[in-house]
């Protein structure tokens, strides 16, 4: 059963320098789903991140090394945006009015809180 969802946007990167947002959504067993809208394909995708897969350091969310096997693809990366967001609006994952508010949106993006999320990096 979900609990809650926010969105929350990572800290820019040091090569491009551009924040990623990020929806967060949790649920009573401890799985997070992560869904990525960063304006770069490479950083795109939707993941079950399973109950003990990850741990909080900070304001960071981090999946060691030894647990990447265990995350679940929710929705395949694709080089074409218009793929990925249909894919992601036919999984029930995203909405249009949060595509639209969020993909590309920096305005929007400074209202949110930054939470780092890494995977297979200490």
């Amino acid at each position: 059963m979900e609990l809650c969802r926010f969105w929350v946007v990572s800290p820019a990167d040091g090569e491009t320098g551009k924040p990623e947002p990020i929806k967060l959504i949790f649920f009573e067993n401890g799985d997070i789903d992560i869904i990525s809208l960063s304006d770069d394909p490479e950083y795109w995708g939707a993941y079950k991140l399973p109950s003990g897969s990850y741990y909080y350091s900070g304001a960071a969310l981090k999946v060691p090394e030894e647990n990447l096997g265990r995350i679940i693809p929710l929705v395949s990366p694709a080089e074409d945006d218009a793929v990925y967001r249909s894919s992601l609006f036919s999984s029930g994952l995203l909405n249009q009015q949060e595509w639209e508010l969020f993909y590309n949106n920096r305005t929007a993006w400074n209202s949110l809180r930054i939470v780092a999320v890494t995977f297979g990096e200490e």
